[in-house]
């Protein structure tokens, strides 16, 4: 087992011995970055004792560390020490990413260090039955400067010597203070030397972008160069600028960023923090909302504290300027709960205007001293006529790429190269340097992020660029033979990549291999049969860096098992170079979503109601229907069915159409509502793409089965409430299926409690 700090706890506590593996690489690089790996240490050890203890991890009452931290405290799960050591930690974590004190951070990172061994230690004892031996404990130590072989330290020790003594060889009778400074000089010249040389700047810049970097950690106070760089102007941004610029002369202001985790709210308080301080100056800003200030108060508690000044009982005198970034679940449990000194009916009303909670499109709110931006409906890509587009994604590729002297990742290149070196990351660096590849890869995040609802923020996406740039076994002096130099080329780690991240085993999934459409089948026959690939490769990649991957294989005989292998990386290449190619292999259905999700977005009625009339056949061709505006209740075994008539009466919201033909806030689902005939009771229904793949099936004809409506559950749920807006108290239809004979039975009007029983023709 690799050894590293606790690494102990890598059984029992993984994700916990990764972030303290973490925290000891960044101590003396980031102090500031290694305490909030620290916080993110005792998150995974309290998840863990919570799973342990069998308690709910979805409870909104313990929902944030503080009170998660408190409540196991109360059931004497810890004593005191390990409490305290618990509190210490969150709260210089917190102080950490909140405010940025070098001197400061560095005595908390030792004194955080040594109880995160406590805890550690503590856990394995008191948590599981592992019979290990838990080492004492080791402060952290200065990494070691990169060994040099004593050989060539001798050599160069030689070559000084002569130059010193002015002789042919080093004289045996040399003193040791010239010996001394002989070795001395002879390491600092072979130090610089490696330095120099030996590292890979391309490597080390990329490896800024991942996750686990010190760059990654978002501190709302401090914004530093690497992250100006790469920062892009996003709508949201200029809307809190504007609001910033129009409370700047006011007493008064509550500024709630409400959102998600990883929405990018740290990241917008930094830059402004920065390029706006003038203005920020003004405000108390509260990074974290969940946070609790004192073991003896909930989060909820501390936010009443901090939000008395906008209480009903101070908020016509207040003169306090307050930004918060506040999580919706915590915005919507503070408004509703009852508070213990002061009240908020105002703050409560503001929300309840706003219809932050309900399916309408915000973006800004604004009464009296409040101002509420939510970042829930301003995405990181933009729908478009033509189907879904990222600027802010596309724009992060083109800064790393950019050949120009201010992008560090370029210079970094251009060093490389200067140095002699160029190695299979440097070439995948060229390849995503291609404009369209940088919008094919852009398109894979998107259809990831609609296709399986996957989140992805920033952090997330610069992670996505370093692991399909660097291969996870790379190994700077190691020469590969071609296929295995094949499988660490850009098209390979993206499509082909296992258990790197989420991210990218959702690419994985939509590798358009798996595509069926004509052009791939078709290629896959030609592939099949080839045996000379020199004309293909020439005449069909035109991009020439994936001709050279591909040139040595250009003898491929047939029967050899790199076949499929290379069948992947030609399809996955074309996929990522031609245009032309792309397009024909563009997923039908998906584009149906995008084009049905951007007219629903913009209110055009023609296509809400031509999604409606498809809608409709779709219903009764999942239950089944006997005669047109009939819908099957249910089939008996014996092919016997009861059918009522459905009525559909398409609920449509009287909204103008917006006008901007791109659409940067949205929802990413399609929404649709139905009432009864009174239009007093309402049944609504959103629509993902993977029920609006499955919906377009079942329009075309598909039968689903027993798993389509398990997978279906909300969709089952919605048909039954749909089903009960129709008239079977009035009238149903007996149809005899295998007999193919109906009857209609019905309530005579002419006769209290009596029936017409006919045939239907």
């Amino acid at each position: 087992m690799e050894r590293y700090f606790l690494n102990f706890l890598h059984n029992s506590a993984p994700k916990a011995a990764i972030n303290a593996k973490q925290m000891e690489n960044l101590f003396f690089t980031d102090s500031s970055s290694a305490l909030a790996k620290a916080r993110l240490f005792i998150e995974e050890i309290i998840k863990s004792i919570w799973v342990l203890e069998k308690l709910d991890l979805e409870s909104h009452d313990y929902r944030n560390l503080s009170d998660r931290i408190n409540y196991l405290y109360r059931q004497e799960c810890f004593e005191s020490t390990i409490n305290n050591a618990f509190h210490f930690i969150r709260k210089v974590g917190n102080d950490a990413v909140h405010v940025s004190d070098a001197n400061g951070n560095m005595q908390q990172a030792y004194a955080a260090h040594k109880e995160m061994y406590n805890i550690a230690k503590w856990y394995i004892e008191f948590y599981t039955t592992e019979e290990i031996i838990i080492p004492p404990y080791e402060q952290p130590q200065l990494p070691r400067v990169q060994e040099i072989p004593e050989d060539l330290i001798k050599e160069k020790m030689e070559e000084l010597l002569k130059t010193m003594i002015g002789k042919e060889t080093a004289a045996t009778t040399l003193t040791d203070e010239i010996k001394e400074e002989a070795r001395e000089q002879a390491e600092n010249e072979l130090k610089h030397t490696f330095e120099e040389h030996s590292d890979n700047y391309l490597v080390r810049e990329i490896g800024k972008l991942r996750i686990s970097a010190a760059e990654a950690v978002e501190n709302a106070s401090s914004f530093s160069a690497f992250k100006n760089y790469l920062h892009v102007n996003r709508p949201i941004q200029e809307k809190v600028e504007e609001i910033l610029q129009s409370r700047f002369k006011q007493d008064s202001n509550l500024i709630l960023l409400s959102g998600s985790v990883g929405d990018g709210k740290s990241h917008l308080l930094a830059y402004l923090n920065q390029h706006l301080n003038n203005m920020m100056g003004q405000y108390k800003v509260f990074n974290d909302a969940t946070e609790s200030f004192s073991p003896s108060k909930t989060a909820l508690e501390t936010l009443e504290e901090i939000l008395k000044g906008f209480s009903d009982q101070h908020i016509h005198e207040s003169n306090e300027k307050v930004i918060i970034a506040i999580n919706l679940g915590v915005l919507n449990n503070f408004v509703n709960r009852e508070h213990n000194e002061y009240t908020y009916n105002h703050l409560k009303m503001f929300i309840e205007k706003s219809e932050l909670f309900s399916s309408k499109i915000l973006t800004h709110a604004e009464d009296g001293p409040f101002d509420l931006v939510s970042f829930a409906d301003y995405q990181m890509f933009e729908l478009t006529p033509n189907g879904a587009e990222s600027n802010y994604f596309e724009t992060l590729l083109q800064k790393i790429c950019a050949r120009r002297e201010e992008n560090p990742f370029y210079l970094a290149y251009k060093k490389d190269l200067e140095n002699g070196k160029k190695t299979i990351i440097h070439e995948n660096y060229e390849f995503l340097s291609n404009e369209f590849v940088q919008k094919q890869v852009v398109q894979i995040i998107i259809k990831v992020i609609l296709q399986f609802k996957h989140s992805v923020s920033s952090r997330h996406f610069l992670n996505f660029v370093a692991d399909i740039l660097i291969p996870h076994d790379f190994k700077d002096s190691i020469v590969l033979k071609e296929s295995d130099r094949l499988a660490q080329t850009l098209p390979h780690l993206l499509f082909n990549s296992i258990d790197r991240s989420q991210l990218l085993d959702y690419a994985r999934l939509v590798n358009p291999l798996h595509s069926r459409v004509q052009v791939i089948d078709e290629l896959l026959v030609t592939l099949n049969t080839l045996t000379d690939w020199e004309v293909l490769i020439e005449e069909r990649i035109g991009n020439e860096i994936a001709k050279d991957w591909l040139r040595p294989f250009t003898d491929y005989a047939d029967g050899e098992e790199i076949l499929e292998f290379l069948i992947n990386q030609v399809v996955n290449t074309l996929y990522l170079t031609s245009e032309g190619f792309a397009k024909q292999c563009s997923d039908i259905v998906y584009q149906q979503y995008l084009d049905y999700l951007y007219n629903f977005n913009k209110n055009a009625k023609p296509k809400i109601r031509e999604f409606y009339k498809n809608f409709k056949t779709t219903l009764f061709n999942w239950k089944g229907s006997p005669i047109s505006e009939y819908i099957y209740l249910d089939i008996s075994e014996n092919d016997f069915a009861v059918a009522q008539k459905l009525k559909l009466n398409p609920r449509l919201e009287n909204v103008d159409e917006r006008h901007e033909s791109k659409l940067q806030t949205f929802k990413q689902n399609i929404s649709v509502v139905f009432s009864d005939s009174d239009k007093k009771n309402f049944v609504s229904l959103d629509i993902d793409f993977a029920l609006f793949q499955l919906l377009v099936k079942v329009e075309q004809g598909y039968r689903p089965n027993k798993k389509d409506e398990e997978d279906a559950t909300t969709f089952i749920e919605f048909l039954e409430k749909l089903m009960n807006y129709g008239n079977k108290k009035d009238e149903v239809i007996i149809d005899f299926i295998a007999e193919n004979k109906k009857y209609r039975l019905l309530n005579d009007e002419f006769e209290d409690q009596g029936f017409i029983f006919e045939k239907v023709d």
